[in-house]
């Protein structure tokens, strides 16, 4: 994630970008190599840090095909600038080539962190469809190594079995995906497992499986596993705290330092639907002296006035987030969540 520290100040306007329509689009065709096929409009919308609308504001679009099967006879790059309403729109989207999946990635500048992301598939048959396929798939993702160095590639190992009867499911595609991001598609062996090498860069990444077949994707996505790439920075100062923004009082975080330096963070907010929401971040990685991301984790378990069972403790990765602390007072909470939400907001230490 890009924080606000990379603004030029004359021109940065905090901000966050998220898809609002065009996501999920799968075309058939009756040949291939298709010919040139439009399709339907990609939405994006940019709120400023207080959640009003960004007007008028630059948003790169990129098109890119992971395996190369698919091609763009118009270009991969465009540049469109949002409406009133803070949402810019791609229109006019052009494929041909082989059956295969892309992606539309867009990006609102150094301004909003993270990307808006589209998977896309094309397919030569008219029965395609989007969640076809068989209902009873599994996926599993696992990690040789949670915490790696710069520079190592970490190793995923990705398996899907049918657990209806206990059978490997045939060769197919499994993506790798961070907010529907392919980061790496591989055959399966007979084994129905597929083996990553990704070379992932400094930080904390929320990472998931899940089989593509065709032009479809089976929705039985894998339970995500968190990879932490170290960068061996130490922070610049000492945070623990309780912060907040003084101008939204009801929500905050408690931030500790350990001895080791890393930050244990818990936040605590509000959903959409006014409920608290409390989101815990035990560990992640310093990428600069003033730069810390970590995985986000929701916990849930036995209510405090029973027995405690522990089998009903569940702590489940729920999104990635990231703290740019500006000098010792200030700094800017940036997150992503697997649901889609985004957001950035400035926080400071909360006075006593």
């Amino acid at each position: 994630m890009v924080g606000l520290a990379a603004c030029l100040p004359a021109v940065c306007v905090a901000a966050t970008i998220q898809a609002i329509s065009g996501n999920h689009q799968f075309l058939a065709g009756l040949e291939i190599p298709a010919r040139i096929t439009t399709w339907a409009p990609v939405v994006v919308q940019v709120r400023e840090d207080d959640g009003r609308p960004l007007a008028d504001h630059p948003v790169s679009f990129t098109l890119e095909s992971p395996d190369g099967k698919v091609a763009f006879p118009a270009g991969t790059s465009f540049t469109r600038r949002t409406d009133g309403l803070g949402r810019a729109t791609l229109t006019g989207i052009e494929t041909s080539g082989a059956s295969g999946f892309f992606n539309v990635t867009a990006d609102a500048g150094p301004s909003a962190p993270g990307r808006a992301y589209f998977l896309m598939s094309q397919y030569g048959h008219v029965t395609c469809s989007l969640g076809g396929g068989r209902g009873d798939t599994r996926t599993t993702l696992g990690a040789e190594r949670a915490i790696l160095a710069a520079g190592e590639r970490s190793r995923l190992v990705a398996s899907v079995t049918d657990p209806s009867t206990g059978a490997s499911v045939g060769f197919g595609d499994i993506a790798l995906t961070a907010s529907d991001r392919i980061l790496a598609v591989g055959a399966l062996d007979p084994l129905a497992r597929v083996v990553f090498d990704l070379p992932l860069p400094s930080g904390a990444h929320v990472i998931t499986a899940r089989v593509i077949e065709g032009c479809s994707y089976r929705t039985s996505v894998s339970v995500p596993v968190v990879q932490l790439v170290t960068s061996g920075q130490q922070p610049a100062g000492e945070h623990t705290d309780m912060w907040w923004n003084p101008a939204e009082s009801g929500w905050g975080m408690s931030i500790i330092q350990h001895p080791s330096r890393k930050l244990f963070v818990v936040w605590y907010h509000y959903r959409d639907d006014g409920t608290p929401d409390w989101l815990a971040i035990p560990d992640g990685i310093w990428t600069s002296p003033a730069r810390f991301t970590g995985p986000l984790y929701r916990t849930s378990g036995p209510p405090t006035g029973g027995p405690f069972d522990s089998s009903r403790v569940t702590f489940v990765p729920a999104g990635v987030a990231e703290l740019g602390f500006e000098g010792t007072d200030r700094a800017t909470f940036t997150w992503s969540l697997s649901d889609g939400r985004q957001g950035r907001k400035s926080i400071s230490r909360q006075p006593f």
